[in-house]
């Protein structure tokens, strides 16, 4: 029997983005063996690091996801399915289910 598939993240690789170096490598670190990365260009949300998830069988994009209280949010949301406060407040309305 097969492993499960691990869960698809977009992170944005946009110059924005990229401008928020050390948010950004630890966000990956965070994410790292948890689901596939992906990065994608830039979302034009500019407010980094951003990224997209797979819920609920859309993309939902979250931005300025730079503290550890929304890193931690982020495993909540893929382990439990439920979006935390940290993540609510960063969730990028009229993106979702869209990638550039």
């Amino acid at each position: 029997m097969s492993a499960p598939k691990k869960p698809v993240v977009y992170v944005c690789r946009g110059g924005d983005c990229r401008d928020h170096k050390k948010a950004r490598r630890k966000l990956v670190e965070t994410l790292n063996g948890h689901v596939r990365l992906r990065e994608v260009k830039c979302q034009k949300i500019c407010k980094g690091p951003v990224l997209g998830l797979e819920h609920r069988e859309t993309v939902e994009w979250f931005a300025a996801v730079d503290s550890r209280k929304a890193r931690d949010a982020v495993l909540y949301l893929l382990d439990e399915g439920e979006i935390k406060r940290p993540l609510r407040k960063r969730r990028v309305k009229g993106k979702a289910g869209k990638l550039r």
